[in-house]
């Protein structure tokens, strides 16, 4: 098993270098902030999601056990001016059959990490997000908040986690109390084509999209 820790690379300060939103099937929204946000689990995704932000080429999902980032670029086999003269109906289907979605998922899983740790979103928004997904009332969920911060708190002793926002790139904060051993904090990336350290102390994934760099 991979796996490297703090004492390893810079991830005191990560940077994933996308920006901006992305849209959702099932989901409306009340906002007119156009900022990243993180978007609040009440039960419309799997228990161990606690929030979602969306971001150009990017789904981060923040979890109990750390962040899985799903990589993605939209392919379109024709250009889509082609279509304006159709009727709406015929352009939203011809707009739909005209792309692809390539991604590659990557997970950062923190080892022995505290899977009840409590979360809490700051620098709460204006806006809400509305989740209709299929016929099933139970994954439906209305109302949900989106936070400009989210903290992780105790995910080790004495050791939380602040993940928020700095240029519209995700960015994350460990925060040690006095006397916490930084050398608790292991994550494994699994998902990966292969990764290293370079030089400049810069964790660099690769994936089928391209280098990510942290």
């Amino acid at each position: 098993m991979k796996t490297f820790s703090l004492s390893q690379i810079w991830l005191i300060l990560v940077f994933i270098g996308v920006s901006a939103t992305a849209s959702n099937a099932g989901v409306s929204t009340r906002s007119d902030d156009k900022s990243p946000v993180f978007i609040q689990n009440k039960g419309q995704w799997p228990e161990e999601v606690l929030y979602l932000t969306k971001l150009n080429g990017l789904n981060a999902w923040i979890t109990t056990s750390g962040v899985t980032y799903d990589h993605f670029t939209i392919i379109r086999k024709n250009n889509p001016a082609g279509f304006r003269n159709l009727p709406p109906h015929e352009r939203e289907q011809a707009e739909l059959e005209n792309i692809s979605v390539k991604g590659h998922v990557v997970r950062m899983t923190l080892l022995n990490v505290n899977h009840e740790a409590p979360s809490a979103g700051l620098d709460c928004r204006q806006g809400y997000h509305n989740y209709f997904i299929g016929n099933d009332p139970s994954r439906w969920a209305s109302y949900v908040p989106l936070y400009g911060r989210v903290e992780h708190n105790k995910i080790y002793d004495g050791i939380s986690v602040e993940y928020y926002f700095d240029q519209g790139q995700l960015r994350y904060d460990y925060h040690l109390a006095p006397g916490a051993d930084a050398g608790q904090i292991h994550i494994k990336p699994e998902g990966t084509d292969g990764w290293h350290i370079n030089p400049a102390g810069e964790l660099l994934i690769e994936t089928s999209l391209g280098t990510v760099c942290h």
